[in-house]
């Protein structure tokens, strides 16, 4: 596992415009994309606030409706707007609505589960009852050729 951190995500999708990409597989081995061509997060002060637009790829949407303009909550920092705390109880840090459809950083329950949407889940890919095998999210200038 590689985390490059919020305060490096900033730096870098604050430099020029940025695009990012969704790589998802399954636990059977089936790979399914997502890209946003348009991505980027505030600062800290700012609680990291998502801005991710332009989708297109074949995993199905799974950030903008939920997750864009969304702050990012931890277990220890619950910026959501709804009441309880999402990230305690999906376990994992991300950008919550109430609560999401997608959580890259949910339980590595790998494959269906009985708890609902705690796993590494992505629902328009596999649901919230099926944690994928392995995620990736690359950022890269829009302009990369």
């Amino acid at each position: 596992i590689y985390r490059l951190g919020n305060d490096n995500i900033f730096a870098l999708s604050n430099q020029r415009l940025y695009s990012i990409r969704f790589d998802l597989k399954a636990v059977d081995g089936e790979k399914r994309y997502a890209l946003y061509d348009t991505f980027w997060i505030d600062d800290e002060s700012h609680n990291y606030t998502l801005h991710i637009q332009d989708y297109s790829g074949d995993a199905g949407d799974s950030m903008i409706s939920a997750h864009n303009n969304h702050k990012f909550s931890t277990k220890d920092q619950d910026n959501g707007p709804n009441e309880g705390n999402c990230a305690e109880s999906y376990k994992g840090a991300w950008w919550y609505s109430s609560c999401h459809t997608s959580n890259l950083n949910g339980l590595y329950l790998r494959g269906v589960h009985k708890s609902s949407a705690d796993g590494v889940n992505w629902s328009s890919f596999r649901g919230l009852n099926e944690a994928l095998d392995t995620t990736e999210m690359k950022i890269r200038p829009k302009s990369f050729k």
